[in-house]
C-alpha cells in the first residue's frame, strides 16, 4: 500500500516518486519530498514512524513528521523487484522479492 495515517496525518508515495504528508484536520500545512530514485515503495505505521520498503528492497525507517521527510535509515533488505507489500506480525518482517524472500526481527527498544 502506498499510504498510511499517523496521528491525523496521511504520509503518502506518490505518481511522481515523491514522499509526502497531508495533515487532514486542517487540510494545511505538509510536504513533498524531492524525488527519492524509487518507482514504488509500500508503507506500513509503526508507531510514530513508517517502515518503508521500495521496489529495490531498501527498507527505511522514516519519523512520522508532518513538516519533513526525515530518514532516520536504511538497510538493504532483499535484491531484485519488490512489489510486494511487507507482513508485519509482531516483531517480524517478511519482505519477498521475485528472486527471494526474507524474515527478520525487527528491534522492539526503539531504537532506529
Amino acid at each position: 500500500k502506498r499510504q498510511v495515517l499517523v496521528d491525523g496525518t496521511a504520509y503518502l508515495f506518490t505518481r511522481s516518486n515523491r514522499f509526502a504528508s497531508s495533515p487532514l484536520e486542517t487540510g494545511e500545512g505538509g510536504f513533498i519530498s524531492e524525488p527519492t530514485g524509487d518507482e514504488y515503495m509500500s508503507l506500513m505505521a509503526q508507531g510514530d514512524r513508517i517502515l518503508s520498503l521500495s521496489d529495490t528492497g531498501v527498507l527505511r525507517l522514516i519519523q512520522a513528521n508532518p513538516e519533513e521527510f526525515e530518514v532516520l535509515g536504511e538497510v538493504q533488505l532483499v535484491e531484485g523487484k519488490t512489489w510486494a507489500t511487507p507482513a508485519l506480525a509482531g516483531d517480524l518482517l517478511i519482505v519477498r522479492s521475485e528472486t527471494e524472500a526474507a524474515c527478520y526481527r525487527l528491534p522492539t527498544d526503539g531504537g532506529a
